[in-house]
């Protein structure tokens, strides 16, 4: 996985071949530009305070929930991904910028051992949630009695074996000492690309999406099965409600035969009614758990697979592939890690719920001490726009009231002013009866 494995070891494994392959690395590898460092720091900057904090979330989350057979894959999945976002990324960084490895050789092997370990066993952990999920809508009935809590700790201790494996059949720890410490790379050619690209990528990558479409295939099949019992109702045949007696089914045609005109038909049998909603609820979860896995598998190709081309090209064709365009698509790669908790825990109700009450206060504390920097929470915006609205509403009215006001002045001035006008006639009526 790490951005300097590359076709270095196609020679001997001496001094000679060694100082010659430095050579031709030092003319392909120098310092970035400060304008361009600075330009890229900002977006790396970012893809690692969102790997740490996510996963931090997602870790959080486990904490609160409690401990259940999909959420301990979960918690694995951020755990390996937390690694990599807080000792992976950070030296990564500054191998980019520098385009040298300036640290020495044993944070050189700890860095290669880390990437290598850790984003191996998140890879692993995907292909393990989508089997998960996988017996979970086709087994729902034996999920529990297979998929048991001492059965996915065993698997969670498989997977870090599996990634520990890896490193050590892929990672070189006998260097020479003729060797430039300015260089970082994880070992032998041949046996990185055997184990790392077949077991820790395309393996993977092909069950989740074997997996992912069968998901697919049994939730639409499902559906059009509902769809048929529906249209049997409706083509007089009864054999989709198990408890309806012949007596019902007969009531029921002659009903149906009656209503041919109406455009809509309402049949309540209860229990069976309940059972289909219940077919439907669970229909809509397969067809969420298909989506999810779907967009799992389009974001673990997305970041990984143009590292693995470009690896593979540079394979066949030494020096065909600029190093920093394998840097690049490595960094595409740790992507991943960041999409993760985003994909697998936001679709998680409760994880929502935990995530709002762990970030929103935090939110609100770093907006009071910066509040040109940080943007307005959504809870002291919400509540901003209330106070406006309801000064905005309490103004309308003032003035509506004295609008009101003064209609109600008029009109009472009118009346009086009438008033005013015929009194006297009136009264000049009565005197002149009183005079005759």
């Amino acid at each position: 996985m790490t951005d300097e494995v590359r076709s270095s070891f196609n020679m001997s494994d001496g001094c000679y071949a060694q100082s010659h392959q430095l050579a031709e690395h030092s003319t392909q590898t120098r310092t970035l530009p400060t304008p361009l460092i600075v330009t890229c720091s900002i977006p790396i900057v970012i893809v690692i305070l969102l790997t740490v904090f996510g996963n931090l979330l997602v870790l959080f989350f486990k904490a609160r929930v409690g401990r259940t057979n999909t959420t301990l894959l979960v918690w694995n999945l951020g755990l390996s991904d937390f690694l990599v976002g807080i000792i992976v990324l950070p030296l990564g960084a500054f191998h980019l910028a520098y385009r040298e490895w300036i640290f020495g050789r044993f944070l050189c092997r700890v860095w290669v051992a880390a990437d290598v370990t850790f984003c191996t066993c998140s890879v692993v952990t995907i292909c393990v949630i989508s089997v998960d999920r996988y017996l979970a809508v086709t087994r729902p009935l034996r999920y529990k009695s297979l998929v048991t809590k001492t059965k996915v700790v065993v698997v969670l201790i498989t997977i870090w074996m599996f990634s520990s494996a890896i490193l050590l059949t892929t990672i070189r720890w006998d260097q020479p000492q003729c060797y430039d410490d300015s260089r970082c790379f994880a070992g032998n050619e041949i046996r990185y690309l055997a184990h790392s690209v077949v077991f820790a990528f395309f393996l993977p990558a092909s069950v989740t999406i074997t997996l992912y479409w069968r998901i697919y295939k049994l939730a639409r099949n499902r559906q059009k099965a509902l769809d048929r019992g529906f249209l049997i109702i409706l083509n007089n045949s009864m054999n989709f409600f198990s408890n309806t007696t012949s007596h019902q089914a007969r009531r029921l045609m002659s009903f149906l035969n009656l209503n041919k005109s109406q455009s809509t038909l309402r049949v309540h049998f209860g229990k069976n009614i309940s059972m289909m909603e219940h077919q439907r609820r669970v229909l809509r979860t397969h067809e969420r758990i298909a989506k999810t896995l779907g967009v799992v598998s389009f974001s673990f190709l997305f970041c990984w697979l143009p590292f693995f081309t470009l690896y593979l090209t540079n394979y066949n064709c030494h020096g065909c592939i600029p190093p920093i365009a394998i840097d690049l698509t490595s960094w595409l790669g740790y992507c991943n890690s960041t999409l993760n908790p985003i994909i697998y825990s936001f679709t998680i109700r409760e994880y929502k719920k935990s995530a709002q009450r762990l970030v929103i206060p935090t939110w609100q504390i770093l907006y009071q001490c910066l509040p040109k920097l940080i943007p307005l929470p959504p809870a002291l915006r919400a509540k901003r726009l209330s106070h406006h609205c309801h000064r905005a509403k309490s103004n309308a009215q003032h003035k509506s009231y004295e609008l009101d006001g003064r209609k109600v002045a008029v009109i009472s001035g009118r009346v009086s002013q009438k008033r005013h006008q015929t009194e006297p006639s009136i009264f000049g009526q009565k005197k002149k009866v009183t005079q005759d």
